[in-house]
């Protein structure tokens, strides 16, 4: 009778616990296992100008900090124009200074000499003039003679007027208005100067951050193109994974949220990374549905995660794991 109880006992403990393992395993969480990838923003360099590669200061996998010189381009058509500014810019600058000086003193001396001659040649003219007319009220000369002699006259008026206004313009000096000109042909040779120099400046072209050299695509003396991009960099300090989730899935997915997430080349650590972006793929991304019982298509969403703190070692394109629930 004792034997049966412990029996009985035995086959109800066992039978408890089985159900409970067969309810741990119905009720169980179910998870997948998602699968990423690492990215490390990308950055091209790209020269402004068109010419020859004359050389190339960097390799693939080399860390190079922000300024570093990358690549030079040998660029002539550059170097003309640089010299024609320059020389344009002299030129306005001679204009200008001429401009703002004024007149020199020899051509004042000069201008006043010819007012003074001219005045000479007024009062010669007027005397002759006065007597010839006086002769010819008396019937002595001609009219045809009288008229010559009025014209002469009213010549060297003419010639004294324009004397004088010439001496008057020297001792003034520049206009104004000539002036104002002579100063905005000159700011914009300068601004012209300015200009060619930027483009000088970009036949060097250095790093614009601190990163690693991905790839370069050019080689010493190959013709390159304005805005065609010749070398690019990664930038270590901007990384995040990015996986591609069916919207289902997003319920236990939320911004801000932290994920353990294990790189497989990193070995079995798991690191902490946040959800920090979330948004619809294209429609080529859509799961459709297979079937015609309540079935629905199904999106897919990019969800990138950022890590909390730098991890060493990442590098484009590494693998990510991490569990979510169904």
């Amino acid at each position: 009778m004792l034997k049966f109880k412990s029996a009985r006992k035995i086959i109800i403990g066992s039978l408890i616990v089985f159900t409970l393992i067969i309810l741990f395993f119905i009720f169980k969480p179910k998870y997948l296992i998602l699968q990423g990838e690492v990215v490390i923003r990308q950055i091209s360099v790209a020269p402004k100008v068109t010419g020859r590669i004359e050389e190339v200061f960097v390799t693939e996998g080399d860390f190079v900090k922000q300024g570093t010189v990358l690549a030079k381009i040998d660029s002539p058509e550059i170097m003309a124009k640089s010299e024609q500014a320059l020389a344009a810019s002299r030129m306005a600058e001679a204009q200008y200074k001429k401009a703002q000086t004024g007149t020199r003193e020899e051509d004042k001396t000069a201008a006043y000499s010819l007012w003074q001659k001219t005045l000479v040649a007024e009062d010669l003219a007027k005397k002759t003039y006065d007597r010839v007319n006086e002769l010819y009220l008396g019937g002595v000369v001609s009219a045809q003679k009288n008229d010559e002699a009025q014209a002469q006259y009213n010549a060297a008026k003419s010639d004294t007027e324009a004397a004088k206004a010439r001496y008057d313009m020297a001792i003034t000096g520049t206009r104004v208005e000539d002036k104002t000109a002579a100063r905005a042909a000159k700011d914009q040779s300068l601004g012209a100067v300015a200009e060619i120099k930027s483009y000088v400046g970009e036949t060097t072209l250095v790093a614009p951050i601190d990163g690693e050299i991905s790839s370069v695509v050019v080689e010493r003396g190959e013709l390159v193109s304005a805005g065609f991009a010749i070398i690019t960099m990664l930038n270590l300090d901007d990384v995040w994974l990015t996986f591609n989730m069916r919207e289902d899935l997003l319920k236990n997915i939320k911004m801000d949220q932290v994920i353990e997430v294990r790189i497989p080349a990193l070995g079995s650590h798991k690191y902490k990374f946040k959800v920090s972006y979330i948004s619809k793929m294209g429609d080529f991304a859509v799961w459709s549905a297979t079937k015609t019982s309540g079935d629905f298509d199904l999106k897919t969403f990019e969800v990138r995660l950022r890590p909390d703190e730098k991890i060493e070692g990442l590098r484009q394109g590494m693998t990510a794991l991490f569990k979510v629930r169904k």
